[in-house]
């Protein structure tokens, strides 16, 4: 009886016991997390957080690039400042970066063991079989492969490779003295119940090739090829034409290109493949990637110094993206926006020179149909022979579970990246890629001598390293020099080369010859005054090299353009509102057009238009006051996307019906089909014929509409759809609200996570702040002696949840207001504005 008892008692205590100290399915061990010493409650911030510490740091390294063991002691110091920004002045580069290493890890540790995690194909490890497929892809877009392609080539140049080998050593040594028990734990790594991992400068290459495939990894080619079956060469090339009228280029008119082309005559051919089926997460509209950039000439500013700016637009994440630092040797002296998980900066200024990114929007990723021989895929045609496939086995560790081992088949063009792994999508099953990240490149060496550079032929000669993703490097310097750069390494490609599925058996189609990076387009010093890149075009038609891109800008580039021609005696807060502006090009080009065929068309607007007022509210029925009230607003609207404005979300409402009713003839859940783009639908609108063959709704096959029929049906639409939203909740007709910008933490938990950002701006505006996407840091560089400086960016500098620095610049990000940012030249400089310190001695 009292054994009886004494197990009624004890049992529960022991399950209890278990289940605090175990993980059940994605639940952490909840004692180890609610242990208000040791758990989550460990990670809030105290004042010890904010105090000056002394270290020794010395050990012995052994170099790959010099084989010898060498004995290495830090010397250094950080000073961080009252947003917790580092500086960080150190005796030497291993020091300094290794130092880097040291404060991107106590900060963003977690941030950068994810993001290299998802580059190479490792959350299942850590967050379970959810996961597989994911890693499954990324494993056989070769990822891994083009990281250690890109170290080898890092291996090759010593400083470089020191660079990267003192931040790894920073980041280890930080986790070895700091992260030595549970309780010191970053809060995410206790909440999915794993720990760091030693980090390598494999991850460091990994991550650039993370952001590699987040600026190309995406890509028409199937569609296009479906495309072009489905509609036929005439009305593809109305639709889908690879160099619109009207573009406005990054490289100016002006240019003359007065080099020899290299000639490459070869012819492509295509592939006969029947229509391909869609892949699930395939892009079917602009993806929010882009960024603006522009440096203004002396001549045009009020103070007689060139001014650069940049705001690249990235996915809005918690922890951000980029972090803020300074570096300082005796050897040089740089600030900017650092990518945690990488050394260096990677947009920033110095004392002499300052540079900023947008992506080049080049395509840079073809795919091949494959014929094999037989069944066993061992060989494939080529050339009129057969080649040998190899096979790759990839072992991916799943978090609970066994193994999966992936078989992946590389051709010579590169890896088969969907061969038997889905079963539903067979006829991708013989495509490959062949993608420009993959080939051995020194990327990095591009941005370690940009950090740098003294002067124009400094920064030239600095990016003739850089391969890939394709960017336009825009440039300014103390000297007064202004110039923009589209660097990459790109193929020389016939005639549409790369837009369609070409023949994977063919030699002709492979990538042979790569133009010389001397002839990439550029210009130096431009009569106009100014240069700028929105993600357009980079040339007009007189560059003599093919290229091609599925995501070119048309709208953002020319707003810029526009304003700055108009302006003299330029200011950095001029160039702060044109950051800050809320003009919808669209909207300016788009709605006359929808105002022209809907006047025509609805009785409402009819009685309206011929009326002599706007009766009161009490005098017409609901709908009809609605309907008149939203023409109204439309009618007199400046194109402004204002945050708390509604007439926004009238006109994206009515616009996105009637795009999406337009080209209905283009939703097919079977074949991969993408839509025109925002500039060929407005063209389409403003040019076609009203009975143009694809002006009709496929619902009503009895009838053939009209444009008039669907502008108008379109906006009867946009009536009912407001009208439900002014019954539910009429505050959500805001357009901050509408749009409903977030910025999420990595993990996904809402708890982390900032929702309803108060601020304008949308896609294809300046000011490109969408739902999930927008300026990830803002930068305004005045190139005079000292440097005047100011930027921000929608987050914080501590990747902590619990730290007053995890998210504090998002309401001035918001708001548009800016931050000055501080080059110091001495040690003497920087106690001056000290929060606290670190000394490494």
């Amino acid at each position: 009886m009292r054994i009886g008892k004494f197990l009624f008692c004890i049992v529960p205590v022991i399950i209890l016991i278990w289940l605090f100290n175990n993980s059940i399915g994605s639940l952490p061990p909840l004692g180890k997390i609610l242990d208000p010493v040791h758990g989550f409650m460990a990670n809030a911030e105290t004042e010890k957080d904010f105090i000056d510490q002394n270290f020794n740091v010395s050990y012995y390294h052994e170099s790959k690039v010099n084989p010898a063991t060498i004995s290495l002691h830090i010397n250094g110091k950080i000073y961080f400042d009252e947003r917790l920004v580092p500086h960080i002045f150190a005796d030497d580069d291993w020091s300094l970066y290794f130092l880097q290493g040291y404060v991107h890890a106590k900060y963003r540790l977690w941030q950068m063991e994810t993001q290299t995690r998802a580059a190479g194909g490792r959350l299942s490890e850590v967050l379970g079989k959810d996961l597989l497929q994911y890693d499954r892809e990324k494993r056989r877009m070769g990822m891994v492969v083009a990281a250690e392609n890109a170290l080898k080539e890092l291996e090759k140049d010593p400083g470089a490779y020191n660079c990267v080998a003192a931040y790894t050593q920073g980041i280890n040594e930080y986790i070895s003295r700091e992260l030595n028990n549970y309780s010191s734990l970053p809060v995410e790594f206790k909440l999915l119940d794993y720990k760091p991992e030693a980090w390598t400068e494999l991850k460091t290459m990994l991550l650039l090739k993370y952001m590699a495939n987040t600026l190309t990894g995406y890509d028409d080619d199937v569609e296009y090829t479906n495309l072009l079956k489905k509609l036929g060469r005439k009305d593809f090339d109305i639709l889908f034409p690879d160099r619109p009228e009207g573009i406005d280029p990054i490289i100016p008119s002006e240019k003359k290109y007065d080099f020899v082309p290299v000639i490459n005559d070869t012819v492509q051919h295509l592939s006969e493949q029947a229509y391909y089926e869609t892949m699930p997460g395939k892009r079917n509209t602009n993806n929010g990637i882009g960024s603006n950039n522009w440096a203004v000439a002396p001549s045009k500013t009020k103070n007689g110094f060139p001014i650069l700016s940049n705001d690249p637009h990235l996915q809005l994440n918690l922890p951000s993206l980029w972090f803020e630092i300074q570096l300082h040797t005796p050897t040089q002296n740089v600030y900017g926006a650092s990518l945690p998980g990488a050394p260096g900066v990677v947009i920033g200024f110095n004392d002499s020179i300052s540079w900023g990114l947008t992506n080049g929007g080049r395509d840079v990723r073809d795919w091949y149909a494959i014929q094999f021989k037989d069944d066993t895929r061992n060989e494939y045609a080529y050339n009129n022979t057969w080649k040998k496939t190899e096979k790759k086995m990839e072992v991916i560790k799943i978090k609970g579970k066994e193994d999966f081992i992936d078989t992946v088949l590389w051709t010579h063009h590169g890896p088969m990246v969907y061969t038997n792994f889905d079963t539903t999508k067979r006829s991708w099953n013989n495509l490959a890629m062949r993608w420009a990240a993959i080939d051995p490149s020194s990327d990095f060496k591009a941005f370690y001598l940009l950090n740098r550079a003294k002067n124009y032929d400094d920064y030239r000669n600095a990016l003739q390293y850089y391969d890939c993703p394709t960017q336009n490097f825009v440039f300014a310097c103390t000297n007064g020099d202004i110039a923009i750069i589209q660097q990459g390494k790109h193929a020389i490609k016939y005639h549409e080369e790369g837009r369609f599925i070409l023949d994977g058996s063919n030699k002709q189609n492979d990538w042979q010859q790569y133009i010389p990076w001397q002839q990439n387009p550029f210009i130096l010093n431009p009569e106009r005054g100014f240069v700028s890149s929105a993600n357009q075009h980079p040339t007009d038609s007189t560059y003599p090299y093919y290229y091609t891109g599925s995501d070119f800008e048309f709208f953002r580039n020319r707003r810029i353009n526009d304003l700055l021609s108009a302006m003299q005696n330029i200011t950095v807060d001029s160039l702060k509102r044109i950051q800050q502006d809320n003009f919808n090009f669209i909207a300016s080009e788009a709605l006359p057009v929808m105002f022209e065929h809907l006047q025509t068309t609805n009785p409402i607007i009819l009685e309206m238009k011929n009326s002599d007022s706007f009766k009161k509210k009490e005098d017409l029925e609901p709908k009809a006051f609605l309907t008149k009230n939203i023409y109204k607003e439309l009618y007199g609207w400046s194109y402004m996307n204002n945050a708390e404005i509604i007439t926004p979300t009238y006109f994206q409402i009515w616009y996105d019906v009637l795009y999406d009713s337009l080209w209905d003839e283009l939703n097919d859940k079977d074949i991969a089909l993408i839509k025109p783009d925002d500039y060929n639908h407005i063209h389409a609108i403003k040019n076609l014929p009203g009975d143009y063959a694809y002006f009709d709704l496929q619902s009503t096959p009895d009838k053939k509409e009209t444009l008039a029929d669907i502008i108008n049906l379109a906006f009867e639409i946009t009536v009912q759809k407001i009208d439900s939203i002014q019954k539910t909740n009429p505050e959500n007709l805001k357009w901050y609200l509408f749009k409903h910008t977030n910025i999420v933490h990595l993990s996904q938990l809402p708890a982390f996570s900032r929702a309803n950002i108060q601020n304008g701006g949308y896609r294809h505006i300046i000011n490109a702040t969408s739902g999930r996407n927008g300026p990830s840091w803002r930068m305004i560089v005045e190139m005079s002696s000292p440097v005047n400086a100011y930027g921000v960016y929608p987050g914080g500098q501590s990747g902590n949840p619990g730290s007053k620095y995890f998210d504090n610049f998002i309401d001035d990000w918001a708001a548009g207001n800016y931050y000055a940012l501080h080059l110091f030249s001495s040690e003497e400089e920087a106690k001056k504005n000290t929060l606290f310190s670190f000394s490494f001695n």
